[in-house]
């Protein structure tokens, strides 16, 4: 009985004297943006894209070998809070899965007493829909050690700040040019000048919020001659969205709903007033339409 006692106890004190710290032990150190707040234009094709610079350190007297998990607010599709407006993680160009799983195939290796750097891009998918207002990215990182059956040592929140802005954009149905803030209407050609000729045109408009648009004559609605000054003008009105009016001032239209990504038509009539005895030639004016948020 005194052998079997001596032997326990000596097995005892050899695993209570096993270095406890002769293990990894990683933490997050430092988490950077390298940018600021992302602003997202919803017509805007270029990627939106942030950096997110990522140091850990390992204080422990054992390497490390960790895996990497990220995880939004719900599992599934990552999305801005308060909208449906999704992004994507990538490290080492791959997407991190939105699980507290580690990235499969991947590992961050390092030595004790040592810290590392990496990289996370955020890259946010073009917000089509989603109305004009601040917003953010909200994810935990988690690092794994692999060597423990992926147990995780470490979080870190993370949050990215984005604003979607308001924008409004217009175009002329046919034209050579796309979308804009203004549009000046130089080349609708009329040919002959007769009294009450017509010529229509639809305008194309887009927003993520309403619009205010306004229509505004160069020569206060007059055609002018392009050769002759002072020979007399050609009046001529505009018919648009219920309205019949000469653009002698600027004329301004509120409450123009939102649209989306792929807009709206709206047609404009332009009509020849009296011509009268005027000089033969080339008669013009340029009717500029602009728009925005309201």
């Amino acid at each position: 009985m005194m052998v079997r006692k001596l032997a326990l106890l000596l097995g005892l004190g050899l695993f209570a004297a096993a270095p406890l710290h002769a293990r990894c032990e990683a933490r997050f150190e430092t988490l950077t943006e390298t940018a600021g707040v992302v602003t997202l234009d919803p017509f805007d094709p270029s990627p939106f894209e942030r950096t997110l610079r990522v140091t850990i350190r390992n204080s422990g007297s054992d390497p490390c070998r960790l895996g990497l998990s990220a995880t939004d607010r719900a599992l599934g599709q990552r999305l801005l809070t308060e909208t449906d407006v999704a992004y994507d993680l990538i490290w080492e160009n791959l997407p991190i899965p939105n699980y507290d799983t580690p990235v499969p195939g991947r590992e961050l290796s390092i030595r004790p007493n040592d810290t590392r750097e990496f990289f996370i891009s955020v890259q946010v998918r073009r917000p089509i829909k989603a109305q004009p207002r601040p917003t953010e990215a909200v994810f935990t990182l988690r690092l794994h050690d692999l060597d423990r059956g992926d147990a995780v040592v470490a979080e870190q929140d993370a949050r990215l700040a984005a604003n979607i802005v308001a924008v409004a954009q217009i175009n002329i149905a046919g034209s050579s040019s796309s979308f804009d803030r203004n549009y000046g209407i130089s080349a609708i050609d009329f040919g002959t000048l007769e009294t009450g000729k017509r010529q229509t045109v639809y305008v194309q408009v887009r927003g993520n919020s309403s619009m205010r648009m306004t229509v505004e004559s160069t020569n206060a609605g007059l055609l002018r001659h392009e050769a002759i000054a002072g020979a007399p003008g050609i009046s001529y009105n505009v018919d648009i969205l219920g309205q019949s009016f000469a653009p002698v001032t600027r004329r301004q239209f509120n409450g123009l709903l939102s649209t989306g990504l792929y807009g709206a038509n709206i047609p404009m009539t332009l009509v020849i007033g009296q011509v009268g005895d005027v000089p033969a030639g080339r008669y013009s004016d340029v009717l500029t339409l602009s728009i925005e948020p309201e």
